[in-house]
């Protein structure tokens, strides 16, 4: 790889900011690629709390680049009349494109990585598409759709509660990031299972290069000797947000029904932050703490979300650790977890599934059909010595391979490859047609919603234009914001 290499990385996420895998992935990614030679920059969204200071502490003396946009109170999140109706992410996609043009006249990049999530680069790829950018290759990393991410979060509410996936700003940004997968010139997977989904959803039939999540170094750090010492007491460990998407609740029924059949001597601890769970009206631990019997209370306990070095001190102490996601793209905690020895315990038809691999495919289970295997899985490995390191180093010979393998595939993915022809094949074309009218209908209905929720607080106060005007700008001399014109027409001022 040359110095001439310039990887341009693109997206909202910032270590230590703003962030979660995409954010992970993108600060590990560029560090590898500037260790190899290539020239990193970043263009991300402005915000007043970007500190220089810390960026350069996590990231090096990498350029980053910031998009302007308007002040957050421009874009509506929520109406009452419309739901969830905000046109953030398609005005943030315009601005985007207008500051990469500004940018490409002083210091065209060679290859852009960007994000399927949030749609962060739709105008750019419908601009590369159409032929502009000739010497710049765009690769767009499968990270996981917002309607796969909202189909699981609803789960089983769908017969009784109104679908997130038909709110105007959902159905926006759904249909964004199915354009800018039609778009890409390249795709990136982090598992086979990430991009079989999508295509049978999309009906794409296309290549792909499936290269695995590397993990940032500077917080994973196996270490076979320190980390595994004998413990008495025996732990199951799950790693993850309590919600529906991570498969929280199959974990804990099951090891409830565990206990009821086997008063085995173990501890579950959930590691990682209480989410709102739609399909309880509450959050995970409000609904369950008072359901959870009383003989196994004790034996299950919540730790929070706890600092990274807190998770290895876990890891160390950990019998086995369990992964029953509901939908996952890869799995970058389960990778470590293998990588210091600890036994996994996945969900099938995941990416996690990919992760373990063919060799350790016995520890990949179906949990509401495999019951017995699984509780007969877990007895197993609680009566494997703690110093027993055939089985720890078959999981972390594994986690060393994938690691290895990830390295390789971004390397090689910047040594070598040239720009794929600009041309759109008509039936691309026509999905792609499809998919920027649904977006744009979308958009439509957001103003029809805004322009409704304007006339009905007119026809309410009775208002004419002057009335109108005194709400949204304020009368002449005064700082009077919307809230505050409210309160005084209310008052029958």
């Amino acid at each position: 790889m040359g110095t001439e290499t310039h990887v341009l990385f693109i997206t909202r996420e910032i270590v230590p900011f703003y962030y979660g895998g995409i954010g992970t992935l993108f600060k590990a990614t560029a560090k590898l690629l500037r260790e190899k030679g290539a020239r990193v920059s970043f263009l991300t969204q402005s915000r007043p709390e970007f500190d220089a200071r810390v960026f350069e502490q996590n990231y090096g003396a990498v350029p980053v680049h910031f998009v302007e946009t308007a002040d957050s109170s421009a874009y509506v999140d929520y109406s009452l009349s419309g739901g969830v109706i905000s046109t953030f992410n398609f005005a943030y996609a315009l601005a985007l494109a207008e500051k990469f043009d500004a940018l490409v006249d002083e210091n065209k990049p060679d290859l852009v990585i960007l994000p399927d999530f949030g749609a962060e680069g739709l105008f750019l790829l419908l601009k590369s598409a159409l032929g502009f950018y000739h010497d710049t290759r765009f690769i767009l990393h499968l990270s996981g759709g917002l309607f796969d991410a909202l189909s699981t979060y609803e789960g089983g509410t769908v017969d009784h509660l109104p679908s997130e996936l038909a709110e105007p700003q959902n159905r926006l940004v759904c249909a964004m990031e199915d354009c800018c997968v039609l778009l890409a010139d390249e795709i990136i997977a982090p598992t086979g299972h990430a991009w079989k989904n999508t295509s049978q959803r999309l009906g794409v039939k296309r290549d792909v290069q499936v290269i695995p999540n590397y993990p940032d170094l500077d917080f994973f750090h196996p270490d076979r000797v320190a980390l595994h010492k004998k413990t008495a007491e025996k732990t199951m460990l799950f790693i993850g947000r309590l919600d529906r998407h991570k498969g929280a609740d199959i974990l804990l029924q099951l090891f409830v029904e565990l206990q009821e059949k086997q008063k085995k001597d173990l501890k579950l601890v959930f590691i990682g932050r209480d989410c709102f769970c739609k399909e309880y009206d509450t959050t995970f631990i409000d609904y369950w703490q008072d359901r959870i019997p009383e003989d196994c209370r004790d034996k299950i306990v919540f730790a929070g979300q706890v600092d990274h070095s807190e998770v290895v001190r876990y890891l160390g102490k950990a019998t086995l650790c369990v992964f029953p996601s509901r939908w996952e793209v890869f799995g970058l905690v389960c990778l470590e977890a293998m990588s210091y020895g600890v036994p996994v315990l996945v969900a099938v038809d995941t990416g996690l599934e990919e992760v373990l691999g063919g060799g350790l495919a016995e520890f990949a289970f179906d949990f509401s059909a495999e019951k017995e295997r699984f509780f007969s899985t877990v007895q197993s490995l609680c009566g494997t010595s703690d110093d027993d390191m055939d089985m720890r180093d078959r999981f972390r010979d594994r986690a060393g391979e994938i690691i290895r393998d990830s390295k390789m595939g971004y390397e090689k993915l910047v040594e070598t490859g040239e720009k794929r022809s600009a041309e759109l094949d008509a039936e691309t074309g026509m999905r792609v047609c499809e998919k920027m009218f649904k977006a744009l209908t979308a958009v439509s209905d957001i103003s029809c919603i805004l322009s409704y929720d304007v006339q009905r607080l007119k026809e309410f106060f009775q208002l004419d234009e002057d009335g109108m005007k005194t709400i949204i700008r304020g009368k002449a001399g005064e700082k009077m914001g919307v809230l505050f014109c409210l309160q005084q027409l209310l008052k029958g001022k």
